[in-house]
């Protein structure tokens, strides 16, 4: 089995199958930028947990960095193969060209990623600070879905708010 979620990895493991689980990223660390409620903390800690639990379980581990390696290493008790990310380290320098109020929202447009909630969220924000701009880039799964989203920006005067740049390949 090949796992790239903690819990599909533990059920399988439990199960008594193989499984090859690929680390994604370093949970305990980034735990930290998802809020500080109670309520939070506790979800955070059990996932925690599940993810030490699939680390350690599984047959064979496949982080995505040596970072990631490095940081599962004390707990990891099987075999591990370094396969990076395929997506070329360029893509993640920053090149100080940062345009103050401009918002990036990368991934597809359909219902599920909740565009228009964005869009809702962004009308509040250009209401305190009227030169922001969101910038979607990606492709559009859901036309109708699209459409939609469209109307709700003209209703409310976003058009010069709200750019959508199509899928890109860079």
């Amino acid at each position: 089995v090949h796992g790239q979620g903690p819990c599909g990895t533990v059920a399988a493991v439990r199960a008594g199958y193989p499984v090859v689980h690929t680390i994604h990223a370093v949970v305990h660390k980034e735990a930290r930028y998802y809020g500080a409620s109670l309520s939070v903390r506790l979800n955070m800690a059990l996932f925690n947990r599940i993810v030490r639990s699939a680390i350690s379980g599984a047959s064979h581990l496949v982080p995505v960095s040596s970072y990631v390696a490095r940081e599962y290493a004390d707990i990891a008790r099987s075999e591990v193969t370094v396969i990076p990310n395929a997506v070329d380290d360029r893509f993640f320098r920053l090149r100080g060209d940062a345009v103050p109020g401009r918002l990036l929202y990368v991934g597809f447009v359909r219902p599920g990623k909740n565009i228009l909630g964005l869009v809702r969220a962004m009308r509040m924000v250009v209401s305190e600070h009227p030169g922001a701009q969101l910038v979607v880039a990606g492709g559009i799964s859901d036309p109708g879905y699209h459409a939609q989203v469209l109307d709700y920006i003209k209703a409310q005067g976003l058009g010069e708010s709200v750019r959508f740049a199509g899928q890109l390949d860079q």
